[in-house]
Order: C-alpha cells, then sequence, then structure tokens
C-alpha cells in the first residue's frame, strides 16, 4: 500500500504465503500516509523470505477494531518506523515468529492498546521499543508467554507506560540443554556462575522487563510476573545446566535504563529469581 491508499476491512480477510522463492514479501506493507481499519477478522501468516507480518513506515496508520491474527513470520510480526502508528482496540494475537513481535524503531512513532494483546513463541523480543512510546491504557491487556530473549526490552529513549494490565510468564522457549562436562548438576539459578567455570562460557542476561540506553517502562497500574514455569523452578529437582550460562532477572536496567512504579501501582513477581 501507498501513497495515500486505504483499506477497510469489515468482514474477513486471509493474507499468506508471502515472500516465496526469491522476493521478499511482508503480509501488509503500508507507506506514505497509507490507511488499513479493521473492524472485522484479518489473518496473516506464513510469510518467509524475511518478510513481516505487517510493515509500516512514513506516517502509516493501522487501527484495529476486530479480531487481528499474526503467525508463522520469517521477521518481525509488526514492524513499525517513520512515524508510523498503530492502535489496538480488539484483539490482537501475534505468535511463531522468528524475530520480535513487535518492533518499534522510530522516537516519533506510537503504539496504543486499548484491546487485547496476545503473544506467544517468539524467537526474540516480545515487545521492543527502540525510540517512540508505547502505551498500555486504562483498558488495555498484554499477555506475554513464551519467548527466548527479553519479553519487554526499551532502549534508545524508548517508552512503554502501563496503565492497564500486564501478564508476563517468561518460560523458555526451544533452548537446548545440555549437562556441562565441568559440573555434575546445574548452577542455583538464584546464584552468579562460578567464575572459574564460567571464564569461557557466553554469559546471556534477559529479563521479564529490560531498559537499557535511557529505554523507560512506567507502570501506572498492574504488571504480574510469573518465573513458576521457568528453568530451575523448585518443582523441578534436577536443574541442567545449559550450553550457555542463561541469566534471567525479572527487572532489569542496564547503562541508565529505567524502570519505574509510580502511584500505588503494583508489580508481582512469583518465582525464585530476583530483581
Amino acid at each position: 500500500m501507498n501513497d495515500y491508499s486505504t483499506l477497510v476491512i469489515w468482514g474477513s480477510l486471509e493474507i499468506h504465503h508471502t515472500g516465496e522463492e526469491d522476493y521478499t514479501g511482508n503480509g501488509i506493507e503500508m507507506n506514505n500516509d497509507t490507511r488499513v481499519l479493521n473492524r472485522g477478522e484479518l489473518s496473516i501468516h506464513h510469510v518467509d523470505m524475511e518478510g513481516d507480518g505487517i510493515d509500516m513506515e512514513d506516517d502509516a496508520l493501522f487501527v484495529n477494531r476486530g479480531n487481528l491474527y499474526i503467525s508463522d513470520i520469517d521477521e518481525e510480526g509488526i514492524d513499525i518506523d517513520n512515524d508510523a502508528i498503530f492502535r489496538n482496540r480488539g484483539l490482537l494475537e501475534i505468535m511463531h515468529v522468528d524475530s520480535d513481535a513487535i518492533d518499534q524503531g522510530d522516537d516519533d512513532t506510537e503504539f496504543i492498546n486499548s484491546g487485547t494483546i496476545n503473544i506467544s513463541y517468539i524467537d526474540n523480543e516480545g515487545i521492543e521499543v527502540d525510540d517512540g512510546i508505547f502505551t498500555n491504557t486504562e483498558n488495555g491487556e498484554i499477555n506475554i508467554a513464551f519467548v527466548s530473549e527479553d519479553m519487554i526490552y526499551m532502549e534508545s529513549d524508548g517508552t512503554l507506560e502501563n496503565y492497564g494490565e500486564i501478564n508476563l510468564i517468561p518460560a523458555p522457549r526451544d533452548r537446548s540443554i545440555e549437562p556441562a562436562p565441568e559440573l555434575e548438576e546445574g548452577p542455583d539459578p538464584t546464584e552468579a556462575p562460578d567464575p572459574e567455570v564460567a571464564a569461557d562460557a557466553e554469559i546471556e542476561l534477559y529479563g521479564a522487563i529490560y531498559a537499557e540506553d535511557y529505554g523507560r517502562f512506567v507502570n501506572y497500574n498492574l504488571v504480574d510476573i510469573d518465573f513458576s514455569f521457568n528453568l530451575g523452578s523448585p518443582e523441578e529437582p534436577e536443574p541442567q545446566q545449559m550450553e550457555y550460562y542463561l541469566v534471567y532477572g525479572s527487572l532489569v536496567t542496564v547503562n541508565n535504563g529505567i524502570i519505574e512504579n509510580k502511584d500505588c501501582a503494583e508489580i508481582n513477581i512469583d518465582g525464585p529469581f530476583p530483581i
């Protein structure tokens, strides 16, 4: 879609198997003040060859008031750049994505959620805000589970403000687990790795909420983080060491990242991992 074009969906629309052979094809590509309004049911799936489910640039606007399903995507589920705006007032489900579910990458981009967002089975971040602002309003609900890296990630002055409800289950997805030859048993997940054992290991730090480089997360209402399904939970009698050290925190700030809890808001953390 290009040059002020508009698409309005009242019924049912299915877009699938784009980007085959040598052609990189997004499910929906929006440029130059294009508009999409979904009041029905839109399904985008099996986007290959490094394509996004929805690619938005140059003041594009997408408004979802119905049901939007995005799955089996080779790159981002929704990629937002260059002053684009996405508004969700219905149901948005994103699953089985090889990169980020939602990637917001420009300081004038905006994502406003007043509906329900369900994100699961993601290879990289659940929601990544690099510049721009993501707002979960009083009526908004965000549920994220089975994400390989950070569930919510902010950097480079990107801001996520939560006035609604966010539920995070940091259960691992497709992690290869191998016993380490140096250890008979895996490390205690609440303790830092042994420096002698970890000297040559790759250490990866992820978080349910991760802010760095002046990225900012501000909670005004409710965040629930449930680690009961993660590695090394009390129900697992013999936790295994992974082929690299996976250090997972609930709230992580690095290099001037900011996480704020304001106005008697709640952040509930249930699990064995520290802040």
